[in-house]
């Protein structure tokens, strides 16, 4: 994906997220999604179990969603939504439903080295 889709998909994913976080009465400034599965593509109905939400909270929201989350290990200060979540779940259809590509990957981000040039050398 060239920098210019990544930036529309990105944008895409941010704003789904957004509403759906607005739909639940839930203000967060920072998220992370992420899944084991396929890149720069849409989750299908059959993986979409592999989908993860992980949102800063407030003290009003963690005490909505303390025993749906626990906190993220990395120190980034985001709660990993628990994968028994009814709210989990929801997103995890929203997230089929409006096609949201959660695995976003730039390739123009990352330099790559050619192959073939190695081998003439």
């Amino acid at each position: 994906m060239n920098n210019k889709d990544y930036q529309i998909n990105l944008s895409k994913q941010q704003e789904l997220v957004y509403n759906f976080l607005k739909s639940h009465n839930i203000k967060s400034n920072y998220y992370n999604v992420g899944g084991c599965g396929v890149l720069d593509e849409p989750f299908y109905e059959e993986s979409k179990r592999r989908i993860n939400l992980a949102i800063e909270m407030d003290e009003n929201i963690k005490e909505q969603l303390c025993e749906k989350s626990y906190e993220d290990e990395n120190g980034n200060k985001l709660y990993i939504l628990k994968n028994n979540s009814e709210i989990l779940k929801e997103f995890q259809d929203y997230c089929i439903k409006e096609k949201i590509i959660v695995n976003l990957y730039n390739s123009d981000s990352h330099g790559y080295v050619d192959l073939n040039e190695e081998e003439e050398g």
